[in-house]
């Protein structure tokens, strides 16, 4: 049987959430594939939530293995093989909807359903990218203002302006 140590040595794909101030503000890190509700991190920082959720992997892969619980490893994508074709049933109004929008943008139904699919991949992307510089951002705007800027206690001698004359 494999020991809590183990599996906290995992490279498991990390989400960190920055809460909205509305909800109290923060930051949650979680690990989707293990349950983002089992094993999320609440913290004022997202560094914070990173080390919550390190003590609440320790404390639940223990309860798992004493429980015999299987835990799943990561999955690697390199490991994984696609061959780019999946079956998805749709009610019919939604398939006769999708092929309109096909036709009319010149393009397959494949081929339009396959834009859609890439549109809103690269959407959610883009998304979480500008969550996490949210989160930077405040992170510096709350380090800038914890900043004291105070005034320099040396005054500076003034200075006369001093002509020079040319001679000769």
């Amino acid at each position: 049987m494999k020991k809590v140590e183990h599996y906290m040595r995992l490279p498991y794909r990390v989400v960190i959430t920055i809460v909205s101030e509305e909800m109290g503000g923060g930051y949650i890190a979680m690990i989707p594939q293990l349950g983002s509700k089992a094993f999320q991190g609440y913290g004022e920082s997202a560094d914070e939530a990173l080390k919550n959720l390190e003590t609440v992997k320790r404390h639940t892969f223990a309860k798992y293995i004493s429980k015999s619980i299987p835990i799943p490893e990561p999955e690697s994508e390199s490991e994984k093989e696609y061959s780019g074709r999946f079956v998805i049933r749709m009610p019919g109004d939604l398939h006769r909807s999708l092929a309109k929008l096909a036709k009319a943008n010149n393009s397959t139904l494949n081929q339009f359903v396959t834009y859609l699919l890439t549109r809103r991949s690269v959407l959610e992307s883009v998304e979480q990218e500008i969550s996490s510089l949210k989160g930077t951002i405040w992170q510096l705007q709350a380090n800038f203002d914890n900043l004291n800027f105070e005034e320099p206690s040396v005054k500076h001698a003034r200075f006369r302006p001093v002509e020079y004359r040319r001679t000769g």
